[in-house]
C-alpha cells in the first residue's frame, strides 16, 4: 500500500483520539499478546463469523488496532487464517506488528482505501465507524467495495439518530476552559469522541442504496458477560447493565449489520 500518509489528513482533526491515546494502544497490545482478556466484542465477532466463514476464505479487518482480534480468531475460527489488518493510527499498527510479525498489516484510511474491488472474501470493521464524523456513507462504501461478498459492521444502534460529543477532560482542560468561557472557535478546537447512533432504518435504505442486490441483516450483540471498569477515568470505562454496555450516561446497544453482495434470489 502506498502514499497513505497523503490521504490521512483526518488524524489531526480534534475528533482522531487514537494517536494521543498511547494507554488504550498499550491495553490493546495487552490484549493481542493475551496478556490481558480477549475483549467481550471479539468473542461475540467469532460466533457470528463462525456461521458464514470457510476455509481458505481472505478476511480484512479494518480498524484493527493492534492486530487484537486476530488472537480471538486464531483460536475461535482457523489458527491458520487468512488476515489483513489495517488501520490509521501508526502506533497501534507498530504494536500489532511485534504481536504478530509474520501478518499482513497496512496503514490505511477507511475513506480511501489501497486495495481493489472484492479484493477480500470478508471485510470486517468493529468498534469503529461510531466513532467517526458522520454520516457514515462514504466510509461503508469503502468497505463494501473491498468487500468479495461479506462484510460485517459493527455499529450503535438507536432509536433515533443520534450524533453525540464526548469531551476529553484530560486533553482539552475541559474545567479551566469552561470557568473562562469557550468562544465557538475554541470549541472546534477541543478534543473530543464521537458516538454515533443510527436507526435500523438509517442503515438498512444506506446499504440498499449502495449495494442494491445484496442481502443483510441485523444480530444484536448483548450477550455480554458482567463486568465494571466504569471506575476508569477516561473514556474506555465502562460497565454492563441488562446485557448493554453503558459509558457514562449512554447506553450502547450494539448490533453487528452483516451484508451479503451475493445476488437476491427472486422469486419465480
Amino acid at each position: 500500500m502506498n502514499n497513505m500518509d497523503n490521504n490521512l489528513d483526518s488524524l489531526e482533526k480534534p475528533w482522531y483520539v487514537w494517536s494521543k491515546d498511547k494507554d488504550y494502544g498499550e491495553m490493546l497490545y495487552k490484549r493481542a499478546t493475551g496478556e490481558l482478556e480477549e475483549m467481550q466484542s471479539a468473542k461475540s465477532f467469532c460466533q457470528e463469523l463462525a456461521k458464514i466463514y470457510e476455509e481458505n476464505m481472505t478476511i480484512a479487518d479494518i480498524g484493527c488496532g493492534a492486530g487484537h482480534y486476530l488472537l480471538s480468531l486464531r483460536k475461535y475460527i482457523d489458527e491458520n487464517i487468512n488476515y489483513t489488518g489495517i488501520d490509521a493510527t501508526k502506533d497501534y499498527l507498530q504494536h500489532a506488528k511485534n504481536a504478530f510479525p509474520n501478518t499482513d498489516f497496512h496503514l490505511g484510511d477507511i475513506y480511501n482505501l489501497d486495495f481493489d474491488d472484492n479484493s477480500f472474501d470478508i471485510v470486517s470493521c468493529s468498534n469503529l465507524l461510531p466513532y467517526l464524523p458522520p454520516p457514515p456513507a462514504k466510509a461503508i462504501s469503502e468497505l463494501l467495495r473491498i468487500s468479495k461478498r461479506y462484510t460485517i459492521l459493527r455499529v450503535l444502534i438507536g432509536e433515533r439518530n443520534y450524533i453525540v460529543k464526548a469531551i476529553r477532560n484530560s486533553d482539552a482542560g475541559l474545567e479551566t476552559s469552561l470557568e473562562n468561557g469557550l468562544s465557538y472557535a475554541e470549541q472546534e478546537k477541543t478534543r473530543f469522541n464521537y458516538n454515533n447512533f443510527f436507526t435500523k432504518d438509517f442503515y438498512a435504505k444506506l446499504i440498499t442504496k449502495l449495494e442494491p442486490n445484496a442481502s443483510f441483516k441485523f444480530v444484536a450483540d448483548d450477550n455480554w458477560q458482567t463486568f465494571d471498569n466504569s471506575e476508569l477515568t477516561t473514556h474506555t470505562g465502562t460497565k454492563v447493565i441488562a446485557g448493554k454496555q453503558v459509558s457514562g450516561n449512554l447506553i450502547f446497544d450494539w448490533h453487528y449489520l452483516i451484508v451479503d453482495k451475493t445476488p437476491k434470489v427472486k422469486n419465480a
